[in-house]
């Protein structure tokens, strides 16, 4: 068994380019970084960033109407205030429903949250999670992220249900949806910017 080693290592050594020896080596500490669980988050959540792409505006004639019902869906932020949705109507509003645990909504984090920084003053973001407000904030100091974060207190109108995260809806300030993405996107992309300002300077 040893010689049937010794005589593999010696063929890749001599054949195998200088290229073909460095993407060898870098594919096995992949593999291996993959069973560590502490770093098979942050490699997955690499990979969907790398691959996500701008989200598509939803045809004017499929837009859904956010109907008066929802205007009492309850929420409280993680600095302990109450809200009602209605709190936030005149202004577009990204709603975001995410994870600490989940690699596609920790890979779209650092995007939301250089969009927060662009139009913080003009848009309403909550992002919307079940975990304990602890679980949270040691999330966010860790990750140097400052985003509004919020908590559910009441039922989740039908119309922002969803069984998957992440689950983004915007809102535009006329109470339609504009956009309604499920899984991870390029938030932070032309596209989504010239919508935001769209609504903003309507």
């Amino acid at each position: 068994m040893i010689e049937y080693f010794r005589k593999k290592w010696i063929a890749w050594k001599t054949r195998k380019s200088i290229t073909g020896k460095i993407s060898d080596v870098v594919f096995v500490m992949f593999l291996i970084a993959m069973l560590i669980p502490a770093s098979r988050r942050e490699i997955s959540a690499f990979m969907i960033r790398i691959i996500s792409v701008a989200p598509e505006k939803v045809k004017a004639n499929e837009q859904k109407f956010v109907t008066a019902d929802a205007s009492k869906w309850q929420l409280i932020s993680l600095e302990g205030e109450a809200f009602q949705f209605s709190d936030f109507a005149g202004k577009p509003i990204f709603i975001n429903f995410w994870a600490t645990w989940c690699p596609p909504c920790v890979a779209e984090l650092p995007e939301i949250m250089d969009l927060y920084l662009a139009y913080r003053d003009d848009v309403v973001f909550l992002l919307i999670t079940d975990e304990s407000p602890e679980t949270v904030r040691a999330f966010m100091k860790q990750k140097n992220y400052d985003l509004p974060v919020y908590f559910i207190q009441s039922s989740t109108p039908e119309i922002f249900g969803t069984s998957t995260i992440p689950a983004t809806f915007v809102v535009s300030p006329d109470n339609k949806i504009v956009i309604e993405k499920r899984g991870a996107a390029k938030w932070n992309s032309k596209p989504m910017h010239k919508l935001l300002d769209e609504m903003v300077h309507k």
